[in-house]
């Protein structure tokens, strides 16, 4: 009798499924005729064929399937081009939220466990503070549909993540799923470059429309190639099969040619310094010399910022000129590099912004639509606009600084040093191996992000938000078990 009800529920699942891909072809047709109508009721069907699915079948499986298909995932605009979404991975995002929020019963011992450690706390005040900023907002519309998206990516990839490693022993296996789902965009985005000769000039657009540009796109690549290496170099710890080694090692290969073809000097940048704090991690830093270092860095750079400023103005290094050394010197050029003097001019605009509104700032998601008022003529390079179309602020720190004032700024600031931390100090005082290269790989993985965010920001970015909420969802988890299994031990 049950064999007869699996086999009943296999070929439910498998009916759902085909549905499900003719549905898909369907609302790819609907777009390209623009029958917004059609898309909406192909969109509720299909809503209601995966919950069926996933009730009938297995969470964990969604899970996997959420973190292969954001990498493939693209672009469908709604409402007319005004609205536009990561088709089909927000759509498997709001299902994931849809699921955890009707059986938060059966986790809310988890949550509640999970939410009272300090990463968790600073991450609701964060949100509880772009709330806030939503309501004063200069667009709010524009900034409550931001937060209530930054809303459910901390739902689906924190609270929720948290949940399923609960039953994980390998937490770096969604890293692989999210790299192998890379896979395809890679080799389109290769094979598009060779067209060009792979030279710099044809990267910026060619990851498209998988990837917004070259620098998304190489700072996702940069994220998943520490635990990567990790696997690789710790196989006994994780897993037996020589096949599999083989197959990471090929995967790694592909990464980082994938990697060097973005020139994306930021992510390049951010792996060196990812490389940085492992050799301080190895040599015995803890949490708190962290902080002193990064305190004491950043009141150098502020008592000496104009020699600073000075020496950067001598570098003539162009950013597109094919040769290595020459690109990695152009991250400092901001006297004839047009893309490092349009970054300068857009940080100035953000500066401006949040000297206007200090406090409460513009509001979340809303400097594409005004930094152009803030734009002055010395600043501006022949590719900025007199409008003020070209998007963000190129920065993840005064996008948050010129959006949320200074209060979102700090807190924002904190939940970063909280998050390397934490994590520091736990790599530091575990004794297991295994858990020692799981925190450090992704420990590694977070720091490429936050490197990164200084010269470009992506958190509104399934595609990012994604691998950054769950690298803090992995800490949080392996410092909380860890600290229960002490306790445990205490009383016995």
């Amino acid at each position: 009798m049950v064999d007869q009800v699996n086999f009943k529920k296999k070929y439910f699942l498998l009916f759902l499924s085909i549905c499900c891909i003719l549905l898909s072809v369907q609302s790819v047709i609907a777009v390209n005729s623009s029958n917004y109508s059609y898309i909406y009721f192909i969109f509720f069907i299909s809503f209601i064929f995966l919950v069926a699915g996933v009730i009938l079948d297995n969470f964990t499986k969604l899970i996997y399937i959420l973190f292969a298909i954001i990498p493939l995932s693209i672009p469908v605009n709604i409402f007319n081009n005004d609205t536009e979404i990561q088709f089909p991975s927000e759509y498997i995002i709001g299902l994931v939220c849809f699921i955890i929020f009707i059986n938060i019963k059966a986790h809310i011992t988890t949550v509640k466990k999970i939410a009272k450690h300090p990463i968790s706390i600073i991450l609701l005040i964060e949100i509880s503070w772009m709330i806030l900023c939503s309501a004063t907002s200069q667009l709010k519309l524009v900034s409550l549909k931001f937060t209530f998206i930054r809303i459910c990516y901390v739902l689906a990839f924190y609270f929720t993540t948290i949940i399923w490693l609960k039953k994980r022993n390998n937490p770096l296996l969604l890293y692989i799923i999210y790299g192998i789902g890379m896979i395809v965009p890679i080799i389109y985005t290769l094979s598009e470059h060779s067209v060009y000769g792979f030279k710099q000039a044809g990267a910026y657009i060619i990851t498209k429309p998988f990837y917004n540009d070259h620098t998304v796109y190489g700072a996702c690549i940069a994220f998943i190639i520490p635990p990567i290496c990790s696997l690789i170099f710790n196989k006994k710890h994780f897993f037996k099969s020589s096949l599999f080694q083989v197959f990471l090692v090929a995967l790694l290969l592909l990464l980082i040619v994938a990697e060097y073809f973005s020139f994306s000097r930021a992510a390049w940048l951010s792996l060196a310094a990812c490389l940085l704090l492992l050799f301080l991690i190895r040599i015995g830093m803890n949490g708190k010399q962290f902080l002193i270092i990064t305190a004491f860095i950043a009141l150098i750079l502020s008592f000496n910022i104009n020699t600073v400023l000075n020496k950067i103005s001598d570098n003539s290094s162009i950013s597109n000129k094919e040769n290595l050394v020459t690109q990695i010197k152009s991250i400092t050029n901001t006297k004839t590099d047009a893309s490092n003097k349009e970054r300068i001019n857009r940080w100035k605009c953000a500066v401006r912004m949040f000297f206007e509104k200090p406090i409460l700032g513009f509001g979340p998601r809303t400097y594409k639509f005004y930094y152009g008022n803030y734009q002055t003529r010395e600043d501006m390079t022949y590719i900025s606009t007199f409008n003020g179309t070209k998007g963000h602020a190129h920065s993840d720190y005064l996008s948050y600084l010129c959006e949320t004032g200074a209060p979102g700024f700090m807190i924002h600031c904190v939940l970063y040093l909280a998050v390397i931390y934490f994590a520091i100090n736990y790599i530091k005082n575990t004794k297991d191996r295994k858990k020692k290269v799981i925190a450090t790989s992704v420990l590694l993985s977070f720091f490429t992000f936050v490197v990164h965010g200084i010269f470009n920001g992506f958190m509104e970015e399934d595609k990012m938000a994604s691998l950054v909420f769950y690298s803090m969802a992995i800490l949080v988890f392996q410092i909380e078990k860890e600290k229960t299994e002490c306790e445990k031990k205490a009383t016995l």
